[in-house]
């Protein structure tokens, strides 16, 4: 299924759905990340007759609940297909730093930007921001071509949050400079609502 078809097909988050949901695997778009991660577990089958056991080698699949609960979550609010946003939740975690963003505030991020549509652009005339979390590939030196693939998009953003966030040292600030600009908003030029509103996003999925 193509990344465009799935988004387009929202799921109707009902128990039968969510149960197929969860069981999801891989969707044919390099775009997207693996749903989860597996682990290797060895195996003893046991031999009726008293021979010795025979041992494999397996992958199973890990369960993250937390995942599952945040990727419904965005379905729900944002009314995207599962599959597009548990892949968006997996390379959130992929990209968030041991400090600051996490992945829930990638997640919050992306919610503010773009409300969960990859290919929104924003009506600047030049330069305009493009993707998940609205990045402008002329001021990064980003080639336009790679914000086609969402875990570029979502790389990207945390990277930039992070850089204000080292500048700045407070998460509020380096959210409120990835609005307007960090040089901006060191001269005092920003807009609180839009970290209102990051936080108000927050909020929503701290829960779970």
């Amino acid at each position: 299924m193509k990344l465009k078809e799935l988004i387009e097909q929202p799921e109707q988050l009902d128990e039968i759905n969510l149960k197929q949901a969860i069981a999801a695997g891989l969707i044919g778009t390099t775009a997207l990340a693996p749903h989860a991660q597996a682990q290797q577990v060895d195996m003893e089958w046991s031999n009726p007759q008293g021979r010795p056991g025979v041992h494999q080698t397996v992958n199973v699949p890990v369960v993250q609940p937390q995942r599952d609960k945040l990727a419904l979550a965005i379905a729900s609010r944002y009314k995207v297909n599962y599959n597009f946003a548990r892949n968006v939740v997996d390379l959130a975690y992929k990209h968030q730093k041991p400090t600051f963003p996490r992945a829930k505030d990638i997640i919050a991020v992306i919610g503010v930007e773009s409300s969960f549509n990859p290919w929104a652009v924003s009506t600047l005339k030049k330069d305009p921001a493009q993707g998940l979390m609205q990045v402008r590939p002329g001021k990064w030196k980003v080639e336009p071509g790679q914000l086609t693939d969402i875990g570029k998009q979502i790389e990207l953003g945390s990277t930039i949050l992070h850089k204000y966030y080292r500048v700045l040292k407070d998460k509020h600030a380096a959210v409120g400079a990835y609005n307007v600009g960090l040089a901006s908003y060191q001269k005092g030029d920003y807009n609180p609502r839009y970290v209102d509103k990051y936080v108000q996003e927050l909020q929503y999925y701290e829960h779970l």
